[in-house]
């Protein structure tokens, strides 16, 4: 799962307190996440964007407002656990606020290239359908983003975790 998609999963959860917090009420399996992500207040010159790491460019790529679709693979250690899998694919870190079956809520730190703080908001109106926000105020430019997810079957074949 690339930044953007593991960005948007980190927001629901990871420390150990948060064990014994509600995690959300969702499915475990198949997940397609439509996700835009908009930076706002940052102009790199092309030649400082093709000097840096691919990765890195990449990463600023993604941030151009347009939707992405990703998919990954939840298993149900992934929902006890908080989806702590998935932090370890992203540099940002949270601090719950809510924690419910159906409204996770947490301050957000990032660090690296997108370094800053926010708060996102991860709804789960039912338990085959997730959708959430989050703004980032970074040192550099502020990112926000969108995204809804579906459950698309029990089966994870086409996918590795």
């Amino acid at each position: 799962m690339r930044l953007v998609a593991a960005l948007c999963l980190s927001f629901i959860g990871s420390v150990p307190a948060w064990a014994a917090a509600d995690t959300l009420n969702v499915k475990e399996g198949l997940w397609e996440t439509t996700t835009t992500v908009k930076m706002g207040g940052l102009q790199l010159p092309p030649e400082l964007l093709q000097n840096l790491p691919e990765e890195q460019r990449e990463q600023l790529q993604r941030l151009d407002g347009r939707p992405r679709v990703d998919r990954a693979c939840v298993t149900r250690r992934d929902i006890q656990e908080a989806f702590e899998r998935f932090d370890k694919q992203s540099a940002c870190t949270r601090d719950m606020i809510t924690s419910s079956p159906q409204v996770l809520e947490a301050n957000v730190t990032c660090t690296g290239l997108l370094a800053g703080t926010g708060i996102a908001r991860v709804e789960a109106p039912s338990s085959n359908r997730v959708q959430g926000r989050a703004e980032l105020h970074g040192l550099l430019a502020n990112v926000s983003v969108a995204f809804e997810g579906r459950w698309l079957s029990n089966a994870c074949r086409s996918l590795t975790n």
